[in-house]
């Protein structure tokens, strides 16, 4: 499973660490949208419309608010009952709100000049 994610939006670091704190079975790999491994993943006229994250796992990309319910059901325990509760959340109004939230995400969390290093314990993780 590999969590690409927005490697300049602060939002999306923080996000990253929460997985990386939660993620008892280091289940989740990590790239950044501007990398490498996304350029072999997502085709580059559709990666350039994605904001902060994306999820692929089993051949299949999921966006906004999908990918987001999905990290949450394989974090498990309280999060996966919490990505039950935003699932029942009717798709588009899911989605609306996932994208206010990403069209804020650098003016509330800030922009970052450059990606925090992992780790050691987690730097395997990352594949860019």
């Amino acid at each position: 499973m590999i969590l690409f994610y927005d490697g300049s939006c602060g939002l999306c670091h923080r996000w990253v660490r929460f997985i990386l704190k939660h993620d008892q079975d280091s289940r989740f790999s990590f790239a950044q949208l501007q990398g490498s491994t996304a350029k072999k993943y997502i085709h580059a006229s559709f990666r350039q419309s994605l904001i902060s994250v994306a999820l692929f796992h089993n051949q299949r990309l999921y966006i906004y608010s999908s990918a987001v319910v999905r990290i949450l059901w394989w974090l498990g325990g309280r999060w996966k009952v919490l990505g039950w509760l935003i699932f029942l959340i009717p798709f588009p109004i899911r989605d609306f709100g996932y994208l206010v939230v990403s069209q804020m995400r650098y003016r509330i969390f800030g922009k970052l000049d450059q990606c925090s290093l992992p780790s050691p314990t987690h730097r395997k993780q990352f594949l860019d």
